[in-house]
């Protein structure tokens, strides 16, 4: 390739990059095909569906040593939280400046209520996270990203546009420039979080 001809699949790269990356941030859903669309909207037939019913059992589930459960402080069916602030998640704990999901927050709370702590992506643990998370279907996301957030905000770009691995490859160069396009059968998305947790049909 001479340099006429490099420099102009750089220029190339780079306005596709750009147009790509600048775009309309697009939901993973959108990316999904029709009939995986209609699967996800119907609750009889998602899968993912089951994780919420487990979740919403132990929700409800009397701790035998403690003699609470989460429905003490929540509700029998969760109406006592914030849906908006559901949505927020993760946030930073301003004392320990920490990132923290809702997965961590549930983790905390049931080790409150229950003598039985559980290991992180624990099934129960994912099981509660889905249904609480449910319950805040349709909100907006709304994460905060300025503020004790921001320095975080910017690790987690700087490490979302690194290169590294075999070969060579950074997040940003398939979410990013190659999003919509296909990948061994499976169309890549922009990988935006607003859809998790997720249940993957493979």
């Amino acid at each position: 390739m001479n340099g006429l001809n490099k420099l102009l699949f750089i220029l190339i790269l780079f306005s596709m990059s750009f147009s790509i990356v600048n775009a309309e941030p697009k939901s993973g859903y959108e990316y999904l095909k029709p009939e995986t669309q209609r699967l996800q909207d119907d609750d009889f037939e998602n899968p993912g569906l089951l994780a919420v019913e487990n979740g919403e059992f132990l929700f409800n589930q009397v701790d035998k040593a403690s003699g609470k459960s989460c429905t003490d402080c929540h509700g029998v069916s969760g109406e006592k939280l914030n849906v908006k602030r559901l949505a927020r998640y993760p946030v930073v704990n301003p004392e320990t400046q920490e990132i923290v999901s809702l997965h961590t927050q549930i983790m905390q709370c049931r080790g409150r209520v229950s003598d039985g702590s559980l290991p992180r992506n624990h099934a129960d643990l994912l099981a509660l996270e889905t249904f609480v998370r449910q319950l805040a279907k349709g909100q907006p996301v709304s994460v905060k990203t300025d503020s004790t957030a921001a320095p975080l905000v910017k690790k987690g770009e700087d490490l979302f546009n690194q290169r590294y691995g075999l070969i060579d490859i950074s997040c940003q160069q398939c979410h990013g420039i190659y999003a919509g396009m296909m990948v061994r059968g499976q169309k890549i998305s922009q990988g935006q979080g607003n859809g998790f947790p997720a249940y993957r049909l493979d």
